[in-house]
């Protein structure tokens, strides 16, 4: 694909009523079939940095496939990560697209390595009926996992890495 950046200059978003300067640059990306284009607000003060991203994807007949937003709703909110507490931000993201809507909610926090530490995401047909709802909580990360936690028949050692433990909820 080929990417064009584009400079659109400074923007100033309001979050919980705290006005704050962005830079926003667009990115046009063109595929064999489609075309996309997204709009990135950026602060280089404010984590988590990109505070809100609008993309649409079109086809070649000028139709848009999909679109989708994420904005950050809530900034330096208390969170509790392992043992203490740090501040993390809420995001909001809708993706719109020929069959549905997915909306998730997710809490970021730059302590954490991946930043997520919680979501929850809701699916909704053309017809706006639930077809899918899911939860995921990180419930511990670290360098260098216990010996009793790891799992397996032959209770390998694996290579020291970032780990992240994470909890699913997906009804039936």
């Amino acid at each position: 694909e080929k990417a064009k950046i584009t400079d659109l200059g400074s923007a100033e978003l309001t979050i919980q009523g705290r006005r704050i300067a962005c830079n926003v640059q667009q990115i046009e990306s063109q595929g064999a079939a489609n075309k996309t284009v997204a709009k990135i607000y950026f602060s280089a003060s404010v984590a988590p940095y990109i505070l809100k991203r609008q993309s649409k994807t079109i086809d070649r007949d000028g139709k848009v496939v999909s679109e989708t937003t994420v904005d950050v709703i809530a900034l330096d909110v208390p969170c509790r990560v392992r043992d203490g507490i740090s501040t993390a931000a809420h995001l909001k993201a809708v993706h719109k697209y020929a069959k549905g809507t997915t909306t998730t909610l997710a809490v970021i926090c730059m302590d954490v390595p991946g930043g997520v530490i919680c979501h929850s995401l809701k699916e909704l047909d053309e017809n706006g009926r639930m077809v899918r709802r899911s939860w995921l909580e990180t419930i511990d990360y670290g360098l260098d996992p216990d010996d009793e936690d790891r799992g397996g028949f032959f209770r390998r050692h694996r290579a020291r890495a970032t780990r992240k433990t994470y909890r699913y909820y997906v009804p039936r």
